[in-house]
């Protein structure tokens, strides 16, 4: 992928280096424009000098083409800072990439200011990419739990750091088609710290797993989990008890063992730090596998109020919502009232028509929800008969809509 890189030209005016902040002056959250920062486009950071930015004030900055940070004149490299002190601050990578150069002098802050909450969002198309610097590329919150931030990548979006990472307050978050960067080596090299949120959503079996990279000469590629650590499942798509995912793979070290694991809909799961899963880069017990021990969690009630409206050949049901978690509704019909009952749809919708039926025979019907834990019992029965020339108002969230 090609980067647009800025570069320092001997004899070209600049304005003063320093701090630069993102105001958002013309209202458009582009963050590639120079008239939305007070001092330019940043090109610079705290320890070589340089254009330091700052993304605060309840602004949102997203990127409308691929901005490379990487300059000249003793301002090689650039901070980020997204939420200032006591400010929200948003950046969105859009469709583009940003990358940082290749030292040990830049980074991608995300709510580390006292009071700050900030928020990065790597869209799909969107590539957060940095040089293999040995100070975190990354990083988000505050020990002290001062400041706050979420860095999620969603599907189709590439996570490019080759430093380290570290989750101090906040959340880390890879959806499931999330991408890692397009070189075999866009992978942390150097020591990564969790002490707070490692959250994947997965899509069936598929995740995009936590991978660290110790096969460069010096490479440091450790793993630390803090005794308040979280590793949050958010499982989507088709499972079972007894399936599992890697979360991590390819560290070096490993310190502690996450504080806790959660299930996002109160599954439960056994973890293996040391797994040795085949086809990973490095040989040996350096993986840590999550299984899925229990979905947790209750049946849903059952469904109220159950309603059916008689139609030409057809049958409208409807019913209120249950308000527990649920993946959807079985509907059920009979020519008896009470019993012989055959499921004949399922819907995510509170209503639904029933077609292909005999008009002038009675109808009986009864509904259930269901989730990942079970079935619930079934609704109250109601029973309607088609019949020629009948016309139905089919109401606006009925699954026709």
């Amino acid at each position: 992928m090609a980067l647009i890189v800025f570069l320092i030209v001997a004899g070209a005016t600049s304005p003063a280096l320093g701090r630069t902040d993102f105001t958002d002056a013309l209202g458009d959250h582009n963050f590639n424009n120079t008239a939305n920062w007070t001092n330019g486009l940043p090109l610079g950071n705290d320890e070589m000098g340089g254009n330091v930015g700052y993304i605060g004030n309840g602004t949102t900055a997203t990127l409308t083409a691929n901005r490379s940070t990487s300059g000249g004149g003793g301002a090689s490299n650039t901070d980020i800072y997204v939420g200032t002190t006591g400010t929200m601050g948003t950046f969105n990578t859009g469709a583009f990439s940003i990358y940082f150069g290749a030292s040990t002098q830049q980074g991608f802050h995300v709510g580390v200011y006292p009071g700050s909450q900030g928020t990065v969002n790597v869209n799909a198309g969107g590539l957060f990419d940095t040089g293999f610097g040995a100070n975190p590329d990354l990083r988000i919150g505050r020990s002290d739990k001062a400041g706050t931030g979420t860095v999620t990548f969603w599907d189709g979006g590439r996570f490019g750091l080759r430093g380290g990472v570290q989750v101090l307050n906040g959340t880390l978050w890879f959806h499931a088609l999330s991408l890692w960067g397009a070189g075999g080596d866009d992978k942390p090299r150097w020591p990564c710290v969790i002490e707070d949120t490692l959250k994947f959503s997965t899509d069936g079996t598929t995740i995009n797993t936590f991978r660290l990279d110790p096969t460069h000469t010096g490479s440091v590629a450790s793993l630390t989990l803090g005794p308040n650590s979280k590793l949050v499942m958010d499982l989507g798509g088709s499972f079972k008890v007894g399936d599992s995912w890697m979360v991590v793979q390819d560290y070096e070290t490993l310190t502690g063992t996450f504080g806790t694991v959660i299930g996002t809909h109160g599954e439960t799961f056994t973890v293996n730090y040391t797994a040795d899963v085949p086809g990973t880069a490095v040989s040996g017990p350096n993986d840590i596998v999550v299984t899925l021990a229990s979905v947790g969690g209750t049946t849903p009630t059952a469904p109220t109020n159950l309603s059916a409206q008689p139609g030409d050949g057809q049958v409208l049901l409807t019913w209120d919502p249950v308000p527990s978690v649920i993946d959807g509704y079985r509907i059920y019909q009979s020519e008896t009232s009470g019993s012989g009952y055959t499921e004949v749809s399922t819907t995510t919708l509170p209503s639904h028509l029933i077609t292909g039926l005999t008009n002038g025979t009675p109808y009986y019907f009864v509904v259930t929800a269901f989730n990942a834990v079970g079935e619930s019992p079934r609704s109250n029965e109601a029973s309607a008969t088609p019949q020629s020339g009948i016309s139905l108002r089919v109401r606006h969230w009925d699954a026709y809509r």
